[in-house]
């Protein structure tokens, strides 16, 4: 064959379909996605208020160990008040004037007299932490629990925590500061999940629980 009719053949060849997906193709896996998001969008959203229940625990875990490093780090008592009337906790870093845990003088909600947080007449040095930063449902409360996060189980608080003028307070050793004040503080959201958190022994370590509805038991998170 002549050199301009091999030529003239190779122009005419068709070109090899490129490869790609068809409409068609692109459509279908469309729809695939489609259902499967419809059908993990319902368990994603009732699932929703345990994960936030279990970011504020940890949250509050996070703050409670923080408040016990500081009082070794500062050589001094650092105590965490649990405000159930108001839904917040906060870290307190000194006694306040009265040289006294528990009076209105250094429990309060706001900033004290000043209205700055971190005087020596306002001894909250930190904000308050609502517990609905987390997911408004979250809340002081036992939820489905049925006993206590202690060893030995028994009665739950009324008010959800059992420390005594709902303070934990932690001295320079990182020890809670008196013997028999250990206790815990519940946790609860709008399924009555609950999680526990608290300090069993005068040593101050701090443990987190939650409430297993199917064993009746509480279970170390």
């Amino acid at each position: 064959m002549a050199p301009g009719n091999d030529l003239k053949w190779f122009d005419q060849r068709k070109p090899d379909k490129q490869s790609g997906f068809t409409l068609i193709e692109i459509m279908i896996v469309t729809v695939i996605i489609s259902i499967l998001v419809a059908a993990s969008v319902p368990r994603i959203l009732q699932e929703l208020p345990d994960h936030r229940l279990k970011s504020a625990a940890r949250a509050l875990y996070s703050t409670l160990q923080r408040a016990r490093l500081l009082a070794t780090k500062e050589n001094s008592d650092i105590a965490v008040f649990f405000d159930t009337a108001t839904g917040n906790y906060q870290v307190l870093r000194d006694w306040g004037p009265d040289a006294t845990w528990g009076t209105a003088d250094d429990i309060n909600d706001g900033p004290g007299p000043d209205l700055t947080h971190g005087n020596g007449d306002d001894v909250p040095e930190e904000a308050p932490v609502p517990l609905t930063s987390h997911g408004n449902s979250i809340a002081y409360g036992t939820g489905a629990a049925t006993t206590n996060a202690t060893q030995n189980g028994g009665s739950l608080p009324g008010n959800a925590v059992s420390y005594v003028n709902s303070l934990v307070v932690f001295n320079s050793r990182g020890f809670l500061r008196n013997a028999g004040f250990n206790g815990y503080v519940y946790l609860s959201n709008s399924r009555n999940t609950c999680f526990a958190l608290g300090t069993p022994t005068v040593t101050g370590n701090i443990v987190l629980r939650r409430w297993d509805p199917n064993g009746a038991a509480w279970t170390t998170n």
